[in-house]
């Protein structure tokens, strides 16, 4: 592993950090009202405070600073009793100055490794984002198929390469 940074369990002072990588993210790669991008924080927001595993939320730090330059997600997609322990979803993001070196392999290999009691997980990739569909293939995820673009699917309507991952 890279020595320059550090990949740690999220917490909640981590919090405003991955919700302005999001939020950059988010308005670098889509043309969105304020009032969707607003939702979407509220939601990830949510989705933090409310994690139900240690896994759940990662944070990349440099080590020289602590700073988070990067967060990643695992969680799970079913609430039915018989499959909410089966499968998970994947999200990475990465500060825009820390893309393209490695980290995002470093980071999904390593956490991916520490998920315990579930069988699969999912990553819904923009189909135009060639770097992350590169990334999760390296990492041993399989294309599945597309989801077609739109508006109720998705908050922000692109289409989606639905990938999979089973854990070992």
């Amino acid at each position: 592993m890279n020595e320059n940074y550090t990949f740690t369990f999220a917490q909640t002072d981590d919090l405003p950090r991955i919700l302005e990588i999001f939020e950059k993210s988010i308005r670098a790669d889509y043309d969105v009202a304020d009032q969707i991008i607003q939702k979407c924080l509220a939601d990830l927001a949510e989705a933090f405070n409310n994690r139900q595993h240690d896994f759940s939320f990662w944070v990349a730090k440099e080590t020289e600073n602590g700073k988070v330059i990067g967060w990643l997600s695992y969680l799970p997609i079913f609430d039915s009793i018989l499959k909410k322990d089966t499968a998970l979803e994947a999200s990475i993001y990465l500060d825009a100055e820390f893309r393209a070196n490695g980290l995002g392999f470093e980071f999904l290999s390593h956490t991916i490794k520490q998920i315990q009691g579930f069988h699969l997980v999912f990553a819904f990739l923009n189909a135009n984002k060639i770097p992350s569909i590169k990334l999760f293939a390296k990492i041993g995820f399989e294309s599945v198929g597309k989801i077609p673009s739109s508006e109720n699917a998705f908050p922000y309507f692109s289409e989606k390469n639905l990938f999979i991952y089973k854990l070992k």
